[in-house]
C-alpha cells in the first residue's frame, strides 16, 4: 500500500484519448493479468488502439524482444 499511491486508472482516462494509441502486451505477463489489459484496450474509442502481444515474453523480459522494438519502430 506505501508503494502504490496511484491506483492507476488509466481505463477511465483512455475513454478521452482521441490519438492512435499502440498497446504492446508480453504473451505470459505474470504482474497484469490479460483480462485487466483488455479492459484497457476496450476502454479506448472504437478503432484508436492498436494491439499486438509480443510472444515467448514476460512482463520483465519484453523490452529485450526485437519484436517490441520492431512494433514500436512500426508505430512510429
Amino acid at each position: 500500500g506505501l508503494l502504490l499511491q496511484d491506483k492507476f486508472a488509466s481505463n477511465m482516462r483512455a475513454k478521452t484519448i482521441t490519438m492512435p494509441t499502440q498497446v504492446i502486451l508480453s504473451e505470459k505477463d505474470e504482474l497484469i493479468p490479460r483480462e485487466n489489459s483488455m479492459a484497457l484496450v476496450s476502454a479506448f474509442p472504437v478503432s484508436s488502439a492498436t494491439v499486438d502481444t509480443v510472444p515467448g515474453t514476460d512482463h520483465n523480459s519484453i523490452g529485450a524482444s526485437e519484436t517490441y522494438w520492431a512494433l514500436l519502430r512500426q508505430f512510429l
